[in-house]
Order: C-alpha cells, then sequence, then structure tokens
C-alpha cells in the first residue's frame, strides 16, 4: 500500500511540474494611449512569448494570430490585411522557414528566415513602394551586420 501512496504522489508530482512549465503564467494585453483599441495580446512564460499571440490593426480587426514556445517564434496561423484579407506569410514551420512581415497597411515591410524559432540569416526591409532600403544579418536572433546605405541613396533619410 505505501509504494501504491508513493507511486501516485509522485506522479501527480510529475504532471503537475509538467503542467506548470507547459501553461502560461502571464496573460499581457496592450492598448492604444486611450485604451479604447487593443494591440496586442499574448501570453508569457519566464519573460518570454510562449502561447499564441494576436495582434490588432488601429481598425480594431485582427492583424495576425502567432504561436511561441519559451521566447521562439514556431508557426505564423494568419496575418490578414485591414480589410481582413490573408496576406501571405512565408513558409514558417516549427520554427524553421521564411516569413513575410506587412505594415498596417498591408505592403511588405520586410522578408526573412528564421532557424529553430529565431531570426536567422539575410533579412530584407522595403519601403512602401517595394524597393529595397535595408538588410540586416542575424545569427540566433541577433543582429550581426545592418546595411541602411540603400536609404539614402535613395533619397529617403
Amino acid at each position: 500500500m505505501k509504494l501504491y501512496k508513493i507511486l501516485v504522489i509522485f506522479s501527480l508530482a510529475f504532471i503537475v511540474s509538467n503542467c506548470n512549465e507547459a501553461k502560461p503564467v502571464k496573460y499581457l494585453t496592450y492598448w492604444d494611449a486611450e485604451k479604447r483599441i487593443k494591440q496586442s495580446e499574448f501570453f508569457v512564460l519566464k519573460d518570454e512569448f510562449h502561447g499564441i499571440s494576436k495582434g490588432y490593426y488601429k481598425n480594431g480587426k485582427q492583424k495576425f494570430s502567432a504561436i511561441y514556445k519559451k521566447g521562439r517564434l514556431l508557426e505564423i496561423q494568419f496575418i490578414k490585411d485591414t480589410l481582413g484579407r490573408r496576406l501571405k506569410v512565408g513558409s514558417l514551420k516549427n520554427g524553421m522557414g521564411e516569413v513575410i512581415i506587412y505594415d498596417d497597411d498591408g505592403v511588405k515591410e520586410a522578408f526573412g528566415n528564421y532557424v529553430n524559432g529565431l531570426k536567422d540569416g539575410k533579412w530584407t526591409e522595403y519601403n512602401f513602394n517595394g524597393e529595397i532600403i535595408n538588410f540586416q544579418l542575424y545569427s540566433k536572433g541577433y543582429a550581426i551586420y545592418e546595411d541602411s546605405s540603400r536609404i539614402f541613396n535613395n533619397g529617403y533619410h
């Protein structure tokens, strides 16, 4: 009987410890300055994104939904423009692949790769006309090089 109680207690402790690791401990929502329009909402575990993250446009419509695990981007479920039309998101699956980022008007703003849920490799930024204005090189989520000379060559400063 004692062995059974010990196994039950050990099993419950294991389940509880695993549940605490998997469940987000905080749910945060950010609002505009007047606290009328939700800008984003997400879960945080140990000060890192963990779970579903959502962003919103100024008109209140949802812009994106993404899934994070321990601070790493695993998947972008969808990105929509201000009219609610779905936009191409890239090929990101399980933290690996290409991602397209859009501004609030639905214009492509940046394009790059993720490896293990972190920015990695070349990231390209575009202006509102689709012209390249900047690129950065990332390694394991950190920018290691930036070239913004195109901004000044195109007259943007």
